[in-house]
C-alpha cells in the first residue's frame, strides 16, 4: 500500500469514527433532552456553519469568475437560507410570507444542483479521458 493510499484510508477511518461519534451523541442528547430541543441545537449548527462558510467564501475567494465559484456560493447561500428561515419558523411562528421565501430557496437549491451537473457532464465531455479512457488503469500513486 502506497503512502498516499495509506494516508488516505486512515482520513476515511476518521471520519468514519467521528461521524458514528456525532450520531451516538445525536442519540443520546435526543433521549434525554428531547427531539425538539436536538431538532433546534442542530438546525443552529447547520446555520452557524453555513452562513459562516458563505461570508469567508465570499471574503476570500473570487467566486464571481468561475462556474463551479458561483455555483457553490449559490448553493451555500441557499442552505444558508433555508436554515434561517427554517430557525425563524421555529421562533417567530409561520406567516404566509415565509413559505413563499422558503419556497424560493429550495428552487434555489434545485437550480445549483442542476447547473452542477451540467458542469459535471461538461467537464467529462470535454476531458480528453472520456474519450479515449487510456488513464483509466493508471495507479493512483
Amino acid at each position: 500500500m502506497t503512502k498516499l493510499r495509506r494516508a488516505v484510508a486512515k482520513k476515511a477511518l476518521r471520519y468514519t469514527a467521528l461521524s458514528v461519534a456525532a450520531l451516538v451523541v445525536f442519540h443520546v442528547a435526543y433521549v434525554y433532552v428531547g427531539p425538539t430541543a436536538v431538532y433546534l441545537i442542530a438546525q443552529l449548527v447547520v446555520a452557524i456553519a453555513a452562513n459562516v462558510f458563505a461570508v469567508v467564501y465570499h471574503a476570500t475567494a473570487r467566486w464571481w469568475k468561475s462556474a463551479m465559484g458561483r455555483n457553490i456560493m449559490l448553493l451555500v447561500g441557499s442552505i444558508a437560507g433555508i436554515v434561517d428561515v427554517g430557525l425563524a419558523f421555529n421562533i417567530m411562528g409561520r406567516p404566509e410570507w415565509m413559505r413563499e421565501v422558503f419556497a424560493a430557496l429550495f428552487f434555489a437549491v434545485g437550480v445549483a444542483l442542476l447547473r452542477r451537473l451540467w458542469i459535471l457532464i461538461d467537464a467529462q465531455y470535454h476531458s480528453e479521458d472520456w474519450t479515449t479512457h487510456r488513464n483509466r488503469d493508471k495507479p493512483i500513486a
